[in-house]
């Protein structure tokens, strides 16, 4: 007995003694689920939804840690139940965005904290209806949606109202009306590193204050119209169709291009990358492959790079890796998706990453999604059922539910890439890696650690340039409590 109650005093020392802060909230208090979200490379913010046992209310309670000090923010009390789409942070104001429903209906309320006078304000409620897509910048928050007769992009910004702009689909054949139609987009975030890309067929960029929409396209897709394309082959084009939309423009002016492999050949698997201005296409088939790097904005070609043995000694190989040709075999199985990637170094040049991955690999880059935004795919999935459950076929909007996955991006096992040196035109060195701006950490790794950490509850985390950082409910220490570990 005595040596059971040692070794929980031992427990107890150990997990105040690595708890940056506990935080006990009054007992009337009931704690729901948590936020976390970085401010800076050292400082972030941490929300506690509770339930007010004596009013019924929803409670949040804000908190802002720099890894030593916690500053308590003041409470927000409401009778609607708020989960969190995103935030962004500027000017000593954080701005967190928070959706919620009444009466079936879906509504967004912007949190303003000015973090130097320890004030809070809360905003007009606003429509969510129809979201489409979210990007996440560091200074604004830019939402996407999607209706039956038009797309329309909210741009928040510190405290400002939204900044609306909407552009009308002429009818049915409108190009920017068939181009979103019937697909779910993957928003893209490309100022990290992210060891694989997408693999679903519509993804979303931001660049230059510009939004660029990027489809590679399959047989299916191109059976009409476009092209004269035998649908009997399953092989695919590498085509990809970019629209772009400029948000300097008062009026929305989307411009669409079409980018195809010149040499007309078909890969088996195909895929892109967009990167600050530049369109990166891999198509891969069992034999060989290739990357056609293009300027989206003039439509020239910059570099088209054979993946075949004259690129040998250039190829920087992982550890993994067991040779060009078992690569592009294992590549093209019916079971692995091929990805592409590009990390930028402070040499300012670029390196390309090309691997692949399982088919049932999803992408997203928002790791605190993990935590907080079951909620929101859940909406976003009963908006789709109930579309299709109510509506014709031909309705506008997505229509594909399976696409909607609450799975999150999961490392290959094994390191089988292997990447090139080039330039930002596309000319390819024969150099060792230079040192990159985007670290690669292994986010999951660390996720994975928390899920498994039984003596919190409630958990979210977020990660900063060299800390990953967490909050959950402690039932030994009866508090919440702030953790800082160091990223590897």
């Amino acid at each position: 007995m005595k040596r059971i109650l040692f070794f929980a005093c031992v427990l107890l020392v150990a997990a105040i003694s690595h708890a940056n802060n506990v935080i006990q909230l009054p007992k009337h208090f009931k704690v729901k689920k948590t936020f976390s979200g970085d401010l800076n490379d050292t400082e972030s913010f941490h929300l506690v939804f509770s339930k007010n046992k004596k009013t019924k209310e929803q409670t949040i309670h804000s908190y802002i840690f720099d890894g030593d000090k916690t500053l308590t923010l003041p409470l927000i009390n409401s009778k609607n139940k708020y989960s969190v789409i995103t935030f962004h942070y500027d000017n000593d104001v954080l701005s967190v965005l928070l959706q919620f429903e009444k009466e079936r209906k879906n509504f967004l309320k912007r949190i303003d904290y000015d973090l130097k006078q320890s004030t809070v304000s809360e905003s007009d409620v606003f429509s969510h209806e129809d979201i489409y897509s979210t990007i996440r910048l560091k200074d604004k928050s830019i939402l996407v949606y999607k209706y039956e007769d038009s797309i329309s992009i909210n741009s928040y910004m510190n405290n400002k109202k939204p900044i609306r702009k909407t552009y009308k689909f002429k009818d049915r054949n409108d190009e920017v009306y068939k181009f979103f139609k019937d697909k779910y987009v993957s928003p893209i975030r490309t100022n990290e590193f992210v060891s694989n890309g997408a693999t679903n067929n519509l993804r979303l960029y931001y660049h230059d204050n510009a939004l660029t929409f990027t489809k590679d396209g399959d047989i299916k897709q191109r059976a009409v119209g476009f092209f004269n394309i035998d649908i009997s082959n399953k092989k695919q084009y590498n085509i990809t169709e970019t629209l772009s939309i400029s948000l300097k423009d008062d009026v929305l002016k989307p411009t669409l291009k079409t980018f195809n492999n010149p040499s007309k050949k078909k890969f088996k698997k195909a895929t892109s990358y967009f990167f600050k201005g530049n369109l990166f296409q891999l198509g891969l088939s069992k034999t060989e492959g290739s990357i056609l790097i293009s300027d989206i904005s003039t439509g020239k070609k910059l570099n088209q790079i054979t993946i075949d043995s004259s690129i040998l000694n250039k190829i920087k190989a992982s550890k993994d890796f067991k040779g060009l040709e078992y690569f592009l075999k294992k590549a093209g199985k019916n079971k692995h998706n091929a990805t592409i990637t590009v990390n930028e170094t402070k040499t300012d040049k670029l390196i390309l990453r090309v691997d692949y991955v399982d088919a049932n690999y999803t992408y997203n880059y928002n790791w605190w999604h993990h935590h907080m935004m079951f909620q929101q795919h859940q909406m976003m999935h009963q908006n789709i059922m109930n579309n299709i459950r109510t509506n014709l076929p031909s309705r506008f909007g997505p229509s594909q539910p399976n696409e909607v996955s609450l799975n999150y991006v999961i490392k290959n096992k094994k390191d089988r890439y292997f990447e090139l040196v080039i330039s930002k035109d596309g000319e390819i060195f024969n150099e060792a890696l230079p040192e990159t701006k985007h670290k690669e950490i292994n986010k999951k790794e660390y996720i994975d650690k928390l899920k498994k950490n039984t003596s919190l509850s409630k958990k979210s985390s977020c990660f900063l340039k060299n800390t990953f950082r967490h909050i959950g409910y402690s039932r030994t220490l009866k508090g919440l409590v702030i953790q800082t570990n160091k990223i590897k």
